[in-house]
């Protein structure tokens, strides 16, 4: 959470040309695409996965909505959790997925 934070500041601090603190669109950017970066490979990690073959309905800087056709609701809980796991594997600490 506190590097979410951390980004989101950044962001706007670089990102606000006329009312930032500090104005440079070249950090604004690299934010956005890294965070752009880590969402396209989630998403695909999650529409290819070998075993559930769940569908990626929406996602965006901070909330993937995975569908799970076949499976319980109850069940879901548990594949969500690994899913973030799994997923949180795929990045360097402390950058983490949480469900």
């Amino acid at each position: 959470m506190a590097l979410k934070l951390f980004m989101n500041v950044m962001f706007g601090y670089t990102g606000a040309s006329f009312s930032g603190r500090m104005p440079c669109s070249e950090i604004a950017d690299s934010v956005v695409e890294v965070s752009k970066y880590c969402l396209r490979k989630s998403i695909d990690f999650l529409n290819n996965h070998p075993k559930y073959k769940g569908k990626v309905l929406y996602g965006d800087t901070d909330s993937i909505f995975f569908h799970l056709p076949n499976y319980k609701f109850e069940d879901t809980f548990g594949i969500g959790k690994q899913l973030a796991e799994e997923i949180t594997k795929m990045f360097p600490y402390p950058m983490e997925m949480k469900f």
